[in-house]
């Protein structure tokens, strides 16, 4: 009897630890995010979504590793935001126009470009998942990159370890936008990996169509504000691409309070981050600088105490002057 009480109560825990409940979180600081509004961008602000995300999201990298980027990328203020958009939205970048957008295999390619070559960043790391199908010849796809629909997994990843996230989601052929994440939150309630949609799990991120918590004379003034949706695996199924749900800003500007609903599934996500050597490198210099400053003057000041005379040396000295 003893022995089958044991086994009902080692079923009971297994059955129990099999079921718990996992929270998943991830979060980056929001003052660090650039809030340009895409319809900034004249006169492509309705396709500019693409360059407005990557923006903000280089002025992130900057603002969460400012001795390794300093204001090199997007600059420091409003007009420098337009004028890094510009470039990325220019042919030899991203190539966005009024009736295509942008397309998205040219994302890792403009921004490598603009990184690691304009900028001269090269010890910076990029990867993403893309659907197989979006290369071609002239646009091949980087060994870095995954091929699929974007997972949850992934995209935790990224933010928890400070990378600078760009994901796109449409609701059909030629309905897509992209964005920048900020967070993602999520309890697993009965632990099997697949996101319900009765979970609510969100998507917190940096929408290009409403970037700003304040709007002076219809235009914005910042700071960058944070949009949730709610995300879940189509088909309660493990692998099934990521839906989304929000209210979607629908006005341009100047700003006009106008919000309606919207669904689509998320197709594609990029990040950008510093090499984790790099990051180490600057730690090491910041924190190893002071010390040898501090050695230096303590090495100097009894260098100059071992060379002071004795009282009466000195005063003889200062007689004799």
């Amino acid at each position: 009897m003893k022995l089958l009480a044991a086994l009902a109560i080692g079923i009971s825990l297994a059955i129990g630890q099999s079921n718990a409940a996992t929270q998943y979180f991830a979060s980056e600081n929001i003052a660090q995010f650039g809030w340009l509004d895409q319809y900034s961008m004249v006169p492509l602000g309705a396709t500019a979504c693409v360059p407005t995300s990557a923006t903000n999201a280089m002025t992130f990298l900057q603002g969460a590793n400012p001795a390794y980027f300093g204001t090199t990328l997007t600059g420091s203020n409003y007009s420098s935001w337009v004028t890094t958009t510009n470039t990325l939205m220019s042919s030899p970048y991203m190539d966005t126009t009024s009736a295509n957008g942008t397309i998205y295999n040219h994302i890792p390619y403009a921004l490598t470009q603009y990184i690691k070559v304009d900028c001269g960043f090269a010890n910076v790391s990029f990867s993403g998942m893309f659907p197989a199908d979006y290369w071609s010849e002239t646009y091949p796809k980087p060994s870095y990159m995954t091929d699929g629909l974007p997972t949850w997994s992934f995209l935790l990843s990224a933010l928890q370890t400070n990378q600078a996230t760009i994901f796109s989601f449409s609701s059909g052929p030629g309905m897509g936008h992209e964005s920048t994440a900020v967070g993602f939150s999520w309890l697993d309630a009965n632990n099997d990996g697949i996101i319900q949609q009765s979970e609510n799990a969100t998507i917190s991120f940096l929408d290009p169509l409403d970037p700003s918590t304040t709007y002076t004379g219809g235009l914005p003034d910042g700071a960058a504000k944070i949009t949730m949706a709610q995300i879940w695996n189509a088909g309660n199924v493990a692998g099934g691409e990521l839906n989304i749900t929000y209210s979607q800003y629908a006005g341009s500007l100047p700003y006009t309070n106008d919000y309606g609903p919207y669904t689509g599934s998320i197709d594609t996500m990029f990040a950008i981050v510093p090499e984790s050597q790099t990051i180490m490198l600057l730690v090491l210099s910041l924190t190893c600088l002071p010390l040898a400053t501090r050695w230096k003057a303590a090495r100097d000041g009894k260098a100059r105490r071992s060379l002071r005379l004795p009282q009466n040396l000195r005063q003889v000295k200062i007689g004799l002057t």
